[in-house]
């Protein structure tokens, strides 16, 4: 019941808002009329600046306001008045009070014996319209007022289409926490279709984190399940740019009575012109608020969907392509409705934070292709930031004083829920905490952190790190967290790093400098972040790593070993280049050995070629090409030595096959955890996609990818 009334209200809101805009039209139209008689108050043009400052052309306006509307619905056009003076003067130049004094002064106007009202020097100029007119541009409005209607409603249905995803990805998710039982239910021959066709595989091809490369330039193509959701999101909003528009049939009748400022935006072309660049405008703005809670580190829905901020982030770029665009409609619409005012209207406020938004928004869409990302993450990051803050101030000042500003107040305090968030998360962890940080040969990075306590490691979960170096302590990056075997560490953070570009190569070379590889520094912890795949509930559980992603799947394992009592089968498969790594993570494997559920197995690549698969992150995904499977149909010989529950091969693993034989051979229900090179990832979802319909019970994949 309570549902039932919230949506009512919130109908009735809407509802009472489209009457406002309504109303506000006859604001407009009685402004206009004032404005063609711009000599009779001292006015060389229509300029606004100089007809708002005049006393008489605001009486005028008010008291046609006053002829046209009941007291009742005078607020409505009063406060299109006040807005439309303050773009060009200045907020606060024209407020509510003085539009009611001005208004009692021209009711204080006598009257002739015509009953038009006499103009006198400090009086204001208003004979009014024909009321034939008076019908005929209400009719007018009132059809453009339903094109911004439709417009409105068709962004609200873009909101409630991702709201319908978001959902069902949530009853997903929420119930198979709740009980697996529910979505095995739902596992045989229709549903695993949907599944191998539509949701886990590659959009095209095998490749999805790995990333395409043509002519030098890299991008990353989403999965198909991604792809369906975004193709229906693009789809709506041009269907949506071409759906819903009014006519108004100008009649030579209607040019005789009507005023020609009128009549000259309701005609064909400059009619359809208006509601175009309106309409862009208003889907642009909708979906604002969309743009930014997606991109968000504290975005709620990562809680209740468990979907990635990686997930999150493909989408979020999307929306942003999506607005730009619209955005542009609306920029180059508008200029040309302008025509040979176009010049005059720079003049404006509104218009130049308008002007000012689009350009921040365009070079946004610019640089936030992956091959500029990948390139310098760190300009991007910062450019990016400072981007997003100009464009949301230019929509601020540029919606300010308009009906739709409260789009850009839902997305600023989106943004500042973000940020506090990020903030409380700091000071939750500690300000004072401390890092013990050793650099390994093969450019690891080990970091222990003592921090406050507050929070609790969970699998699946990773930290923003601020390092408090005088000329560094501005940037974070993100780390997969892992808990350390070790009794003397216990309580502390964990994480293992590839020293690469940016922040982890700075680290690396102070490092360098300091005795044994090793110093102590003072660190900020932003987080937990992250969401716990339920891999405790599979009867197998089967993880497969590249290189220093290792701790992208050994945080699962690792749950499993220390509150898991049921009796699963786990399988665990890294890939490294050769032994060095071994030398920072074998103690790490050795107490997995000890649980008897665990089968480890290590692939040792014979070869040392370091060529860098993934250049965008400086964290737990940062792998390399002699850290990934090998797609060849034969396998390398490899030479086996067993120690106790850990196998350690030398040569590069056929993924493909090994996924394939784990499906066909289980006896239940099975999972796959990946975190590696994305060439590893995309090779393991090819496998488990062509294989799915094979399986004796339901089979699950999680990626622990982070590509932003």
């Amino acid at each position: 019941m309570r549902g039932i009334t919230i949506v009512s209200l919130l109908l009735t809101l809407i509802g009472v808002a489209q009457s406002a805009s309504y109303l506000e039209d006859t604001g407009e139209y009685c402004m206009n009329i004032a404005k063609s008689n711009y000599e009779e108050f001292d006015c060389a043009t229509s300029d606004l600046r100089c007809l708002c400052e005049s006393s008489q052309f605001l009486q005028s306006i008010m008291y046609c306001i006053q002829q046209e509307e009941t007291d009742v619905h005078i607020k409505y056009p009063r406060t299109y008045v006040k807005k439309a003076c303050n773009k060009v003067l200045g907020r606060g130049k024209v407020s509510t009070s003085k539009l009611q004094k001005v208004l009692t002064m021209a009711k204080e106007e006598r009257s002739d014996e015509e009953g038009r009202l006499v103009a006198r020097k400090g009086g204001h100029r208003y004979d009014g319209l024909d009321p034939k007119a008076v019908k005929i541009i209400k009719a007018a409005k009132m059809k453009r007022h339903l094109a911004d209607t439709y417009a409105e409603y068709f962004g609200y249905s873009i909101l409630g289409f991702v709201l319908l995803v978001v959902i069902l990805r949530a009853v997903s998710h929420l119930a198979y926490k709740a009980s697996p039982a529910i979505l095995r239910f739902f596992d045989f021959g229709p549903f695993r279709k949907i599944r191998k066709y539509a949701l886990l595989p590659a959009t095209f091809g095998t490749r999805h984190s790995h990333p395409y490369y043509v002519s030098g330039y890299s991008f990353n193509i989403p999965t198909r399940e991604h792809t369906i959701i975004l193709t229906v999101y693009v789809i709506m909003n041009f269907i949506y740019m071409f759906t819903g528009y009014q006519t108004f049939e100008v009649t030579p009748e209607m040019e005789k009575i009507v005023p020609k400022e009128y009549l000259d935006g309701f005609k064909g072309v400059a009619y359809l012109r208006g509601q175009i660049a309106q309409r862009s405008g208003i889907l642009a703005t909708i979906q604002f608020p969309l743009l930014i809670l997606f991109g968000g580190r504290n975005n709620f829905l990562i809680w209740i969907t468990g979907w990635s901020l990686d997930t999150f982030n493909v989408y979020h770029k999307w929306f942003g392509r999506i607005i730009i665009l619209l955005l542009f409609i609306h920029a180059v619409v508008y200029s040309v409705a302008e025509g040979e005012f176009f010049t005059q209207v720079w003049a404006y406020t509104y218009w130049k934070w308008g002007v000012v938004a689009f350009i921040c928004g365009a070079i946004i869409l610019g640089q936030s292709v992956h091959y500029l990302r990948a390139l310098r993450y760190e300009v991007f990051l910062v450019g990016h930031i400072l981007l997003a803050i100009f464009f949301t101030v230019g929509a601020w000042w540029h919606l300010i004083d308009m009906f739709f500003y409260q789009y850009v107040f839902a997305a600023v305090a989106v943004w500042a829920f973000d940020r506090f968030v990020r903030v409380v998360r700091i000071i939750i962890s500690g300000l004072l905490s401390k890092a013990d940080v050793k650099f390994f040969d093969g450019d690891i990075i080990e970091i222990k952190i003592s921090y406050s306590g507050w929070w609790k490691f969970y699998p699946g979960s990773y930290v923003f790190i601020h390092f408090l170096r005088w000329n560094r302590f501005w940037q974070n990056h993100p780390f997969t967290l892992i808990e350390s075997p070790r009794e003397e560490d216990r309580g502390k953070l964990v994480i293992f790093a590839k020293a690469k570009q940016g922040i982890t190569r700075h680290t690396k070379d102070y490092l360098m400098k300091q005795k044994d590889n090793a110093s102590r520094i003072g660190v900020w912890v932003e987080g937990p972040y992250g969401s716990n795949h339920p891999v405790h509930k599979y009867d197998e559980v089967v993880m497969f790593a590249g290189g220093i992603g290792i701790t992208g799947v050994y945080c699962y394992a690792q749950g499993i070993r220390k509150s898991s009592t049921r009796q699963q089968k786990i399988y665990l498969n890294w890939v490294i280049p050769d032994t060095r790594p071994l030398e920072w993570f074998e103690e790490y494997l050795e107490y997995l050995r000890e649980d008897e559920r665990f089968e480890i197995t290590i692939h040792i690549n014979k070869d040392r070629d370091f060529v860098e698969d993934n250049p965008e992150r400086e964290s737990i995904e940062e792998t390399t090409d002699s850290d990934h499977c090998d797609s060849n149909s034969i396998q390398e010989k490899a030479e086996s030595i067993n120690s106790g529950s850990i196998v350690k091969q030398f040569g590069r693993p056929i993924c493909y096959q090994l996924v394939e034989d784990h499906i066909v051979t289980s006896q239940s229900n099975l999972c796959f955890v990946v975190c590696g090179p994305g060439t590893m990832n995309d090779e393991i979802r090819k496998s488990i996609s062509a294989n799915l319909e094979r399986a004796p019970g339901r089979v699950d994949y999680f990626e622990e990818s982070f590509s932003w």
